[in-house]
């Protein structure tokens, strides 16, 4: 090897001795950026290196995911596909409210009081409907870890039945009942600023027809 090789080699061990120094105390600042007793979230950075905050205020929300209802003469319906959307407001970090709107299938469940009166014995009524439901949803997020939650919803609304899954209730046209119910399941706050992901299992009690509508479900949430 000639002299000129090995200073060129010594030239590059330095500077990459500087480079790993830089490195570490560029990281210990972040850490001693952060509020006493919190740590850097290094899995949520911006381009300068600062911990991405976690965005409140206002929101949209969507849904895709599988609707059941039980109760009724066939005891329960078929697995459905349905869908939400939501539009709503972080009043605090952990405290929201939300208006939401839910539309799913209930199929092959027989609502009516009469008996033999739902095919396949009977015309009078419908064993398959749509649940369209319109909704205030108050929430509270209860946190975990760094960006993770468990979060706890209460709401309550009505619901329109169409066709009327019982006619002594509605002769004709759609059926409107009130509802309550509650849902929980788990809340990423994502290192993609803006958006936050969850996934729940929700339970909701349609008065009237005494069912009650069971769905599952992943939500993508927006904050602007």
């Amino acid at each position: 090897m000639t002299r000129r090789n090995g200073n060129r080699l010594r030239a590059a061990g330095v500077a990459a001795c500087f480079l790993a120094l830089g490195s570490l105390a560029s990281g210990k600042a972040l850490a001693q950026a952060q509020p006493e007793g919190q740590q850097a979230d290094l899995y949520s950075v911006n381009a300068t290196g600062a911990p991405e905050k976690i965005r409140t205020g206002l929101f949209a929300e969507t849904s895709v995911g599988g609707f059941i209802t039980l109760g009724g003469q066939t005891q329960y319906s078929n697995f459905s596909a349905f869908l939400e959307i939501g539009l709503g407001y972080d009043i605090t970090k952990e405290f929201a409210l939300t208006l939401r709107f839910l539309l799913g299938p209930s199929s092959a469940n027989c609502y009516a009081a009469a008996a033999n009166s739902c095919p396949p014995t009977g015309t009078t009524n419908t064993d398959t409907f749509t649940v369209t439901t319109g909704d205030l949803v108050v929430s509270y997020r209860f946190a975990v870890a760094d960006r993770l939650y468990v979060p706890v919803r209460l709401m309550g609304g009505i619901s329109l039945l169409n066709p009327t899954p019982d006619t002594s209730l509605q002769a004709t046209g759609a059926l409107i009942e009130p509802n309550f119910g509650g849902a929980s399941g788990i809340e990423w706050a994502t290192p993609m600023d803006h958006f936050t992901i969850d996934a729940e299992i929700c339970g909701q009690y349609i008065l009237g027809i005494n069912a009650l509508a069971l769905s599952i479900y992943p939500t993508v949430r927006y904050t602007f």
